[in-house]
């Protein structure tokens, strides 16, 4: 399953528009020389070149009816090192989860998260007990935040369902308010004033439940 990134401000404001409007939006720019290719009228995905008259086909990464899930930052909230498995927490809200869910991959790479873990932990003042196990109040985890880019789909929370993804030539002076809401608000502005002028995929998205 495909992650979608998201700044926490960003997502937090993409739910809440999903409650509002039943739906939120994330533009993302295209691989594309901006100035140089304009969108062809009879295909969805073909530019030609203003220049040369060159066709092309540009697909977008997500499509329309996949499930995507958000990459959020989070940290190891609890682990089992004999089970290889771990608890979650989300930077976002602080949510803790408090089930137990599988380390994908060989041990060996569980084996040096929980030994980071395990640093974090004597770093933060903790003991073990006469099991040589740690513990701290769920949510209270020592353990370091971690990157979204490396929270993986079985340890993922939300999960967008993409209903819609179109090219279009974004003009952020053009952009409704309830476009600007789907988009996350004043949380977005810097995403979308980046885009302003270029090719973007529109992707319109609402809320799923996650996949195996």
């Amino acid at each position: 399953m495909k992650g979608m990134l998201f700044k926490p401000d960003v997502l937090k404001g993409k739910l809440h528009a999903i409650e509002q409007y039943g739906e939120a939006v994330t533009r993302r720019l295209i691989n594309i020389d901006h100035l140089g290719w304009l969108k062809c009228d009879d295909a969805p995905y073909c530019f030609i070149h203003k220049d040369t008259g060159e066709h092309h086909t540009f697909k977008p990464r997500y499509q329309v009816g996949e499930t995507v899930y958000a990459k959020e930052a989070w940290r190891i909230g609890a682990w089992d090192e004999d089970s290889a498995r771990v608890c979650i927490d989300y930077e976002l809200d602080n949510f803790c989860r408090k089930e137990w869910l599988d380390w994908p991959g060989d041990y060996d790479d569980f084996n040096r998260i929980w030994i980071e873990c395990s640093d974090d932990a004597q770093k933060a003042g903790f003991k073990t007990d006469e099991y040589d196990k740690y513990h701290w109040k769920p949510g209270e985890s020592p353990c370091r935040w971690r990157s979204p880019l490396h929270l993986r789909a079985i340890h993922a929370r939300t999960f967008f369902e993409v209903t819609d993804v179109r090219p279009e030539r974004f003009v952020l002076a053009n952009l409704t308010f309830e476009e600007w809401q789907k988009e996350g608000g004043h949380a977005a502005a810097e995403l979308l004033y980046a885009c302003d002028g270029k090719w973007v995929w529109r992707c319109a998205l609402k809320e799923a439940k996650g996949k195996d």
